[in-house]
C-alpha cells in the first residue's frame, strides 16, 4: 500500500471511524486482490517450496492481517513498538557485561519503567524520581 494513505489519515487527524471508512474504501480493494492472487497461485506452486511456505503462511495469517480494517484504532504495522524497543534491542548486547544477573535485571527494570513512562506521555526523569 502506498505510504500516502496512512499519512493522509494522520495529517487530517481522522478519528477511528473515519479511518475505518477510508480503509474500507482504499485498503480493502488492495487486500482483496492480494488474497485472490494468493488463492490462485497456491495450487500452481510446487509443494514444500519456499514460495509455497510463504503463501501458506500468509493465508493462515489472513484474518490477523485484515483485522485492522475493522477497527480504525488498530494499525496495520507494529512500527510504534519496533521504534520503542529499538534502543533496548541495540543495548542488550551491552548488558552481557552488567557484572551480575541482578545488575542486568535492574537495567531491564529501569529501561521498562522509562519506556512505559514515555509511552504514556510522562517525563521519564520525573517518573523515576516520584516518591513512593
Amino acid at each position: 500500500m502506498p505510504r500516502a494513505f496512512p499519512d493522509q489519515a494522520e495529517k487530517q487527524q481522522l478519528n477511528p471511524e473515519q479511518i475505518e471508512f477510508l480503509r474500507a474504501e482504499k485498503s480493502r480493494l488492495i487486500l482483496d486482490k492480494l488474497k485472490a492472487s494468493l488463492d490462485a497461485r497456491v495450487a500452481a506452486i510446487p509443494p514444500k517450496s519456499l514460495v509455497d511456505k510463504a503463501i501458506d503462511y500468509a493465508l493462515k495469517q489472513w484474518n490477523r492481517l485484515v483485522a485492522y480494517l475493522k477497527d480504525g484504532r488498530l494499525r496495520p504495522d507494529n512500527n510504534l513498538v519496533e521504534n520503542a524497543i529499538c534502543s533496548f534491542a541495540v543495548s542488550r548486547k551491552n548488558w552481557l557485561f552488567s557484572g551480575h544477573p541482578r545488575g542486568a535485571d535492574a537495567s531491564a527494570t529501569i529501561y521498562s519503567l522509562i519506556e512505559t513512562a514515555k509511552a504514556n506521555g510522562l517525563e521519564p526523569l520525573r517518573y523515576l524520581h516520584f516518591p513512593l
